[in-house]
């Protein structure tokens, strides 16, 4: 029996590197004909397949020391009614080496098919091998390893992704979350603000972090 009901999720990956906790999100919606049966059980999926299809690609961007101890998919549409955590004590990057500070990251940039910076998202990953770069860029085998980080996502949870259960998308909070006064104070998120990735670009020149500074995270 379908889930019943047009869900969104926030997926929150968590790994320490050199002492500072990093954290990359993802923003899933429930596609109508969703065959689980209920809301626990979409976010049990996203976390396994976080694990079994995503997780093997991201680690092969990272360095040894990075080490990746939570996933955690929290549905706030409708608030409140599900999550899922799991914790990882053996997860670490495979890529052998001495990595950049923690605020240096490699993007990953994800387009929608529509103009504007609303609709266009990044994922930052840290961790970045001092030998996958040069000059401040990434060389052609660290690129590669990011295309194909991009293209499993957007394979399988893209805007025409395999996925029979959700697609992940950008999600921007000035269209789709509001604020209410309470008490006590709270957000709600439309899942109608969630678009679908249609491509995405990984980019050669490292960017910066400044959260992920040391002492800092996040």
């Amino acid at each position: 029996m379908p889930i019943g009901a047009d869900t969104l999720t926030r997926l929150n990956i968590t790994y320490v590197y050199k002492g500072v906790n990093c954290v990359n999100s993802f923003w899933c919606r429930s596609k109508p004909g969703d065959p689980l049966g209920s809301m626990q059980a979409h976010c049990d999926r996203i976390v396994f397949d976080f694990e079994a299809l995503i997780l093997p690609r991201l680690k092969s961007c990272l360095v040894t020391s990075a080490q990746i101890i939570g996933a955690v998919a929290t549905m706030v549409h409708p608030l409140g009614a599900a999550q899922t955590i799991k914790s990882f004590t053996t997860e670490f990057g495979t890529f052998a080496g001495e990595g950049l500070p923690p605020h240096d990251a490699g993007v990953l940039s994800f387009y929608t098919g529509y103009p504007g910076r609303r609709v266009h998202g990044r994922l930052y990953i840290g961790a970045v091998p001092e030998t996958a770069q040069e000059g401040g860029e990434l060389n052609d085998n660290m690129v590669a390893n990011y295309k194909n980080l991009g293209d499993n996502l957007l394979s399988n949870f893209g805007d025409t992704g395999s996925s029979p259960h959700y697609w992940m998308g950008v999600y921007s909070r000035a269209n789709g979350r509001v604020r209410h006064p309470g008490p006590p104070p709270y957000f709600t998120y439309a899942p109608e603000a969630l678009i679908p990735w249609r491509r995405h670009v990984p980019n050669k020149r490292i960017g910066t972090q400044r959260h992920r500074k040391l002492g800092r995270g996040i």
